[in-house]
């Protein structure tokens, strides 16, 4: 079964936390989302898959540990992304790919710790990352290639 996110009509957030679900390691964030709270998926290693709904059109912040120590594989930032929290995906040793999808017109901020310690070899940073935070991507062994748009 494939866990989607239910909203209250009006909420821009998500309601609730790894500790209230149980679910298969996927999760989809609805394009109505706006912000994923501090520390909401955080030690939930049963988490494996993330997809950000398409077709989303207001800004979107990840908060602080949001998805930090999870089993996440890959993950594709969305172009209506303007934060990732300080360590928000942390300790993820299983995250082998980052990609940020294309467009976008938002500033985006990297926060501190951001991918610490995952497993990531190669990222394009696109244009509209105006901030990188300390050690954002410190601790990837696995890190080859870096690139800037």
């Amino acid at each position: 079964k494939l866990l989607l996110v239910a909203l209250v009509e009006g909420a821009r957030g998500l309601l609730f936390t790894c500790a209230d679900i149980s679910f298969d390691g996927k999760l989809v964030i609805p394009k109505e989302v706006t912000q994923i709270p501090n520390s909401a998926y955080s030690s939930c290693p049963g988490l494996a898959f993330l997809l950000f709904e398409d077709g989303g059109t207001s800004e979107l912040t990840i908060g602080n540990d949001a998805f930090k120590q999870t089993g996440i594989s890959a993950v594709d930032i969305p172009n209506r992304m303007t934060i990732i929290g300080n360590a928000a995906f942390a300790l993820v040793a299983s995250l082998k790919e980052l990609t940020f999808e294309g467009g976008g017109t938002s500033d985006l901020t990297i926060g501190n710790e951001a991918f610490l310690g995952t497993g990531i070899s190669a990222v394009d940073i696109p244009k509209r990352v105006t901030i990188i935070g300390n050690s954002a991507f410190y601790g990837i062994a696995t890190l080859k290639e870096l690139t800037f748009e």
